[in-house]
């Protein structure tokens, strides 16, 4: 190699090496806060809320929602991008929050965004219709706050609903997680595509319903007409589940795992993973996986049908007590019942 090269070669990586350092230094003294390179300049706006409402709608594009109790005033603020405005104003009793985008083509074109947000401070905490909808940004409801039903859609953002909700909860995510927590309703409906769902003391009238693509379900302290959680690839695991009727899991990739779970009764299938099931009944359990082994201790005595293409099988050999049916084609099944 000629020597004029190597220089060449040893100046660039000198360079390179430099200006990596510099940009690590820079990042660190922003906390590495990559927000702090967004392109855009916010304003801060405030509206009060001087008219009666009991319905609210709001539409957003990149903002965070949050609805915040207040002893005060009831108010909207809004940090939001100069060419990414909204509307507010309060029209036949409902609360509308709309959004309005003036960018040209090229304003599209930035690598981050900046944190803006809509801060909705009520002082009553009664109403009728919630509706949000925001393509990036979350979503959070506060504890203090009771609606006849609650919507929520978003693309990109997590959602916290933590209000009381009277008829449906109704929650659509593409990548997020979900959180819900003391709901009181006749039905619970949430769909994800990636990102994880939490849900903990439920008490439904009718339905629990649970979909999603990639993620865990965790269900904590629910009482239900009927539960229904099917994710593609993903854990699912259920505690202190009461269920009057039927019960369905179904995971293609990830273990399923329920604990104290009662149902009338509980099907349970599942590709690839184990099913574990502890202080846990039924009148009636159907349960299937292709590659996985199936363990667990039930409450009361069944009369089980078993069915291993290669696995070892150790259950009890009573025939009394409801039908407790277990398929799978390679793995072990170990079913005890609780003394």
């Amino acid at each position: 190699m000629k020597k004029s090269k190597l220089i060449a070669i040893i100046v660039g990586l000198i360079l390179v090496i430099s200006g990596a350092v510099v940009a690590v230094v820079g990042l660190a003294s922003m906390g590495f806060n990559f927000r702090s390179l967004a392109l855009g300049k916010t304003v801060d706006s405030s509206y009060e809320l001087t008219e009666d409402f009991s319905k609210i709608n709001v539409e957003t594009n990149t903002s965070d929602v949050h609805f915040i109790f207040t002893d005060g005033a009831s108010k909207v603020e809004v940090k939001e991008l100069e060419k990414q405005t909204h509307n507010v104003s309060v029209s036949d009793g409902v609360l509308n929050i709309t959004h309005e985008d003036q960018r040209e083509w090229y304003d599209h074109v930035t690598l981050f965004t900046p944190n803006v947000y809509i801060n909705v401070y009520l002082n009553k905490t009664e109403f009728e219709n919630l509706a949000v909808e925001t393509d990036t940004g979350d979503v959070n409801i506060e504890k203090a706050f009771s609606f006849s039903s609650v919507t929520v859609k978003t693309d990109t953002g997590d959602v916290a609903v933590l209000s009381g909700v009277k008829e449906t909860l109704s929650i659509s995510v593409d990548t997020g997680e979900v959180i819900a927590s003391g709901i009181t309703a006749k039905n619970a409906i949430i769909d994800t595509h990636t990102g994880d769902v939490r849900i903990s003391s439920f008490t439904l009238e009718e339905q629990l319903k649970i979909t999603g693509t990639t993620g865990d379900v965790y269900a904590d302290s629910v009482n239900a007409n009927s539960v229904s959680i099917e994710t593609d690839t993903g854990d699912i695991i259920l505690s202190a589940l009461s269920v009057v009727e039927n019960m369905s899991v179904k995971a293609t990739t990830g273990e399923v795992t329920l604990k104290d779970c009662i149902a009338k009764n509980i099907g349970i299938e599942t590709d690839t993973g184990d099913v574990e099931l502890y202080g846990c009944d039924a009148e009636s359990l159907n349960i299937k996986t292709s590659t996985g082994d199936v363990e667990g201790v039930l409450l009361t005595e069944k009369t089980f049908i078993t069915d291993t293409s290669t696995g070892e099988v150790e259950v009890p050999r009573g025939t009394s007590g409801g039908r407790c049916e277990i398929t799978t084609s390679t793995g072990d099944i170990e079913i005890s019942i609780k003394n």
